[in-house]
């Protein structure tokens, strides 16, 4: 940049015929910024030409995402504008985020000071852990609990996860069954914190479901040293990543889905990242710690949550909240209910023998088979008709109903308010005890 003295001078020299190179010497300034200052008629000295920056036209987008999230982290950022037109750097964002991000503490930080371990894993091992999530679906306003399985091996860094509505010891080997298939390969073992899902209460031994089915997969489990959190600390970064990478901007409309794009992001981002601690890519170094991974075992470990139940006097059972309908003639019956992680099958056994078969309905609601209901007509029309045929021996009160026609009736009675879709939207049960009182 010139002065205007300088400037000035430069003029003169120039209608006097001098070079450019013998400006610059004269001036003892760059030959290139003599010649911008003699091409352009509008360059004025002491002052910079003004240049648009990249990142101007996404001002406005970026403060006001970060009004959605003020913990929004910029490399979720950087995906959002590239898909708007954006051909910057994410350190052309980092500096202008630094700018406008609000002042607030990151994402788990605490104030005092952070304990640096580093561990040395040996070849095939992992861990994993549960964590919740509280997720809307996309087309409603209510806020439900969802749990992450996730697993991550230690050497590679590269992980998997998988969304499921609750937590239970089916469930966390349903997302090991998953996983493993993603890694083409079992590890070796695998560290978890003290869980009751794994561990008996109180000590490092595995519960029996759990401990059955690490021993059909062939993996030892490993247990956290007790009041040492920090050792399970690679999984609890991957939580953290997905908090704030993935999840504040997801939208989906059912956990399928949710799980669809959650894999989406694991392939494209999770599993292709580098950092200061990872400096090869996951997906590249996962090929280095297969050799070391054992073979997944076939056919996969069979899954199912068994509980027991007690059929009600409408014919119902009930699960998480929801009743499901089952054949006539099983009132008061124990029954087990089973279902599977993934499914949103429910099915009710009596015996060797199913007794009822539903899709999973949220708490409050019913799932009542029209099939159930034309049966229970059946029967109560037969028992009524066995009833009149006793009534000519004896002289009785033969409108007055037996205590089993009551149940039927009421049964009937119920099945008209349920209707034959299905499905019902909730009704409280306590509204059918008024029935027996009409009798």
């Amino acid at each position: 940049m010139l002065s205007w003295e300088e400037f000035v001078e430069l003029r003169n020299l120039k209608e006097r015929g001098w070079s450019v190179a013998a400006i610059a010497r004269h001036l003892g300034k760059d030959r290139k910024t003599v010649r911008r200052y003699l091409n352009d008629p509008d360059a004025k000295p002491g002052e910079r030409k003004s240049v648009d920056k990249l990142i101007d036209p996404y001002a406005n987008y970026i403060e006001a995402r970060l009004q959605d999230n003020e913990r929004l982290a910029g490399t979720v950022l950087l995906r959002e504008l590239y898909d708007l037109g954006f051909e910057g750097s994410y350190q052309t964002l980092a500096r202008h985020v630094a700018q406008v991000r609000p002042d607030v503490p990151a994402l788990g930080e605490t104030n005092g000071p952070a304990e640096s371990v580093r561990m040395i894993h040996r070849a095939g091992a992992a861990q994993a852990d549960w964590s919740p999530f509280f997720w809307t679906p996309s087309g409603t306003t209510e806020e439900i609990e969802v749990q992450l399985f996730g697993i991550v091996l230690c050497r590679a860094h590269f992980c998997f996860g998988e969304f499921f509505e609750r937590q239970s010891w089916a469930h966390l080997a349903a997302g090991h069954v998953a996983a493993f298939d993603y890694f083409s390969g079992t590890p070796t073992e695998v560290r978890y914190d003290r869980t009751s899902q794994v561990f008996k209460k109180g000590t490092t031994e595995p519960n029996a479901h759990f401990g059955d089915f690490a021993a059909y997969c062939g993996f030892a489990i490993v247990a956290n040293p007790k009041g040492r959190s920090r050792t399970n600390g690679m999984i609890e970064r991957l939580f953290g990543y997905v908090a704030t990478s993935f999840f504040p901007t997801v939208d989906a409309a059912s956990l399928p889905e949710l799980n669809t794009k959650f894999r989406r992001w694991l392939d494209t981002v999770a599993n292709i990242r580098t950092s200061e601690d990872i400096t090869i890519p996951p997906f590249l170094a996962l090929e280095t710690e297969r050799t070391h991974l054992l073979p997944v075992r076939r056919p996969p470990y069979p899954l199912e949550v068994v509980v027991t139940r007690k059929v009600d006097r409408y014919s119902l059972v009930r699960l998480d909240g929801a009743r499901y309908s089952v054949a006539p003639g099983n009132v008061g019956a124990d029954v087990v209910v089973v279902t599977r992680p993934g499914s949103e099958r429910v099915e009710i056994r009596r015996g060797a023998h199913t007794i009822g078969s539903h899709t999973r309905v949220p708490a409050g609601q019913i799932s009542f088979d029209p099939d159930h209901g034309k049966a229970i007509e059946a029967l109560t029309f037969a028992a009524l008709a066995k009833a009149g045929r006793r009534a000519g021996k004896r002289k009785r009160n033969a409108a007055r109903l037996g205590g089993r026609a009551q149940e039927e009736a009421a049964m009937l009675r119920a099945r008209l308010v349920l209707g034959d879709d299905g499905v019902v939207d909730p009704i409280d049960l306590a509204r059918y005890d008024s029935l027996w009182d009409e009798q």
